[in-house]
């Protein structure tokens, strides 16, 4: 190689690793963004009554299986978790849940992306409960996006995809 092709070479080389390290992800705290996701499975697995604290967005969305199916709007979250325990009038197993056994697990994170103070990601998830004395299972891929507020990540909205 030519000696002036060999310091463009290394000029370009130099160019192009600094590129590539200034659009290189940046490293995600996925600890930090399951926090919200574990105090609620904490309080969903131990069927605890209200609605944890430090989880959700005050406009947070749900989206489930659960009519309507879509939860949004003031105390909206409230009464989607309500609903999850069975614990509303008008659901039609109302406090029967509880007896169900029902149990509520996640993998790691996947397709993480954060840009500013706004993440999103899944996570695959098994739901198991008992249901006339047979334990079921129910697999779904759970859907999120999170908002940093005040230093701790929140759940602004999630979809609960029951896949299998």
């Amino acid at each position: 190689m030519h000696v002036g092709h060999y310091r463009i070479a290394v000029v370009v080389g130099s160019l192009c690793a600094t590129l590539v390290r200034g659009q290189a992800p940046t490293p995600v705290d996925t600890v930090a963004l399951l926090t919200p996701v574990h105090r609620f499975l904490v309080a969903f697995n131990a069927h605890v009554d209200s609605v944890p604290r430090r989880v959700f967005t005050e406009d947070a969305v749900a989206i489930d299986v659960i009519s309507p199916f879509v939860w949004a709007g003031p105390g909206a979250i409230g009464r989607y978790y309500a609903a999850l325990l069975g614990r509303t009038p008008s659901s039609p197993r109302a406090n029967e849940l509880i007896a169900l056994d029902q149990h509520l697990s996640i993998g790691s994170p996947e397709s993480v992306q954060v840009v500013g103070q706004y993440a999103t990601f899944f996570v695959r998830a098994v739901a198991t409960y008992i249901d006339h004395g047979t334990r079921q299972q129910q697999i779904a891929r759970w859907h999120f996006t999170e908002r940093l507020i005040q230093g701790e990540w929140r759940i602004s909205a999630h979809v609960f995809d029951v896949t299998g």
